[in-house]
């Protein structure tokens, strides 16, 4: 982790923490344990929550990250969801790649022809892992705490972990059914989507709808039709928002160029299962609140020495946790997702 990146991580920590007012109520109770289950690393479950019965909702840290920067920048968010009455954790291990780098030893330079059914298939066995690990820490440990309610779940994925909060609902597809559903009755997501590689397998190849989340067609008009995400089976599009730069040099645009931006769009709109087919649609926020919002580029500044993939949230000033009051910013997008989980 570089100086810069703690610097403004610890500036948008402390710039979000003040856009909240002071709490008055009861002391919350803290919440910090490790959970180490069959399958993959052990996994931190940190968070706090009201006395009593509370309505549980998880997020899920930041891919190569350490676990307490991705803290930081969540905490002031998190105790703001506990002072409402929910019980709120981060659950993730110290550090994790992101899962699409078990497919380098199939692609060039470690090869000389890419063998996409190979790094495919070993993607796969990563995400599942990740996603395995993360599901046992909720269901047998963040879900066991005395007064944790876990008969709804809402889910938040930040960058890697907006895709282990996809995954959660995708696996019970993949394996058809053996793993029982979470209960998760709505999700966020920042900075993701679901496009093969996310720059981890070299930005040369070609784009390709992510195998592990729909079917793995390559982006633009000669994907074949209809594709849908796995996930809609468990989780309908109604009860998801995701917010993604225009310029995210990751999920759809490595050159961040505005010309060049349209997979963005393209992977958004099918992630959300809305919009689709109108091009660069910024706003595609529904009546209910779901969909996707894609901020246009020239609205967040690049952060120096940083991407676009992170400035969106390591910006104080014009980042998703700014304060600023915007339809795509957290303070907005939370109360959707508390709402979409719990509401009537």
């Amino acid at each position: 982790m570089s100086p810069t990146l703690r610097a403004f991580l610890l500036a948008a920590a402390t710039t979000g923490a003040a856009a909240f007012a002071p709490y008055t109520g009861p002391t919350l109770e803290t919440i910090d344990q490790e959970f180490c289950g069959d399958i993959g690393p052990c996994q931190r479950i940190v968070g706090s929550k009201k006395p009593g019965p509370a309505p549980a909702v998880v997020l899920l840290p930041y891919s190569e990250t350490q676990f307490d920067v991705t803290l930081g920048i969540l905490k002031p968010t998190m105790d703001k969801i506990a002072e409402q009455g929910y019980s709120v954790a981060l659950i993730g291990p110290d550090y994790y790649d992101y899962p699409d780098r078990a497919g380098l030893p199939f692609i060039p330079p470690a090869v000389p022809v890419p063998n996409f059914p190979a790094a495919a298939a070993a993607v796969l066995g990563n995400w599942t892992e990740v996603a395995v690990a993360a599901y046992d820490a909720i269901k047998d440990g963040f879900c066991q705490i005395d007064g944790v309610d876990c008969s709804k779940i809402a889910v938040a994925g930040f960058s890697g972990g907006a895709g282990i909060a996809t995954m959660l609902s995708t696996l019970p597809v993949l394996s058809l059914g053996t793993i029982p559903a979470l209960p998760i009755t709505a999700q966020l997501t920042l900075a993701w989507a679901p496009l093969f590689g996310a720059g981890a397998l070299g930005v040369d190849l070609p784009q390709y709808y992510h195998p592990v989340f729909v079917n793995g067609a390559p982006l633009g008009p000669s994907a074949p039709p209809p594709l849908g995400m796995f996930m809609d089976v468990i989780l309908p599009p109604e009860k998801r928002f995701s917010v993604i730069s225009e310029q995210d040099e990751r999920f759809g645009n490595p050159s961040t160029d505005e010309a060049a931006s349209l997979p963005v769009f393209q992977l958004q709109q099918l992630y959300s299962d809305f919009c689709e087919g109108e091009g660069k649609k910024v706003d595609c926020i529904q009546s209910s609140g779901a969909g996707y919002y894609v901020v246009p580029a020239g609205d967040i500044a690049l952060v120096p020495g940083q991407t676009y993939h992170v400035s969106i949230t390591t910006n104080p000033l014009q980042g998703f946790f700014a304060p600023g009051g915007q339809v795509w910013q957290a303070e907005a997008a939370f109360e959707w997702l508390l709402g979409a989980a719990f509401g009537p």
